[in-house]
């Protein structure tokens, strides 16, 4: 039985329309629900993918395990996650929108899907064939590009900037690689850390390799942005 079907077997609630709940094969359509973005949607493309998504109502509302319990754990939630299984392999991706490019706004997006993650992790834990060993972790951020390239060239010299700072070097890497490379792979531990979420982790969460991707719109009109996954 793979991880999502156990999913849905145990959260069997799960499997309506106010959960954004939908089954597809090759693609999978994740849509803004706030009213004033630019950015309005994002389409994953990956071929003999087979997708179960979920709008950010699965996620949502869990004070009770996050801030009403904590300090540090934040009850966000990101735009969609998805079950997706790819030649016998099983792997969870979370994405979230921006409609504005910049390295606050992706922080805020990283840490959206890192919350929206740890509450993930919470309900698969109760899960019959859930592991961290055995299932992939991908992050994906789609924004819109740079306005123009003044506004490219501030981003840069920021980011080149904090490579040069001792305090903030290692903020400065991640966006570099991610800027520049479109992906980057990192310890949970070590995105939290740069992340600024100051949480004792568990040792295995603590150590588990994760993806985290961006996807930037064509042009800054766009309106919609394409993704093409594990390319």
């Amino acid at each position: 039985m793979t991880v999502g079907r156990s999913f849905l077997n145990f959260f069997d609630k799960t499997d309506s329309e106010d959960f954004g709940y939908c089954q597809s094969s090759d693609t999978w359509h994740i849509r803004e629900t706030d009213k004033n973005a630019t950015l309005t949607s994002l389409t994953i493309q990956k071929k003999r993918a087979q997708f179960i998504g979920f709008d950010p109502n699965l996620t949502k509302s869990f004070g009770c395990l996050t801030t009403l319990r904590s300090t540090h754990f934040k009850d966000k939630e990101c735009d969609g996650i998805a079950f997706v299984t790819l030649d016998q392999k099983e792997r969870l991706l979370l994405v979230e929108l921006k409609s504005k490019f910049d390295t606050q706004t992706l922080s805020s997006a990283i840490q959206q899907m890192c919350f929206s993650f740890l509450k993930m992790h919470a309900m698969l834990s109760l899960c019959e064939d859930y592991s961290l060993d055995v299932i992939a972790i991908d992050f994906c951020t789609a924004t819109k590009c740079a306005k123009d390239p003044d506004a490219q060239t501030k981003i840069d010299f920021f980011v080149s900037q904090a490579v040069e700072s001792e305090e903030q070097r290692e903020f400065g890497h991640f966006f570099r690689n991610l800027f520049f490379k479109g992906k980057v792979c990192i310890r949970i531990e070590k995105l939290f850390q740069i992340m600024g979420i100051l949480l004792p982790l568990h040792n295995d969460l603590k150590k588990k390799e994760i993806t985290v991707y961006l996807q930037r719109t064509q042009t800054f009109d766009d309106t919609q942005a394409s993704f093409d996954y594990l390319s």
